[in-house]
């Protein structure tokens, strides 16, 4: 717990890094809403997995 509280107060939050922006997830999906790529297509262009680009949209739905 000493190790958290002193990461905490340098400015250090636990987790891991989110691997698409949320500008990245807006461009995919506006991509997707335009309906001439598949969601593949699109995770491919972004950098990441179908289904972490899917995981990441799913908010803006």
């Amino acid at each position: 717990m000493e190790g958290l509280k002193a990461g905490l107060a340098r400015g250090r939050k636990g987790g891991r890094r989110k691997k698409l922006s949320d500008a990245d997830v807006e461009t995919g999906t506006a991509m997707l809403r335009a309906g001439t790529i598949s969601v593949a297509e699109i995770a491919k262009r972004l950098g990441a997995a179908r289904t972490t680009f899917k995981r990441s949209a799913r908010w803006l739905r």
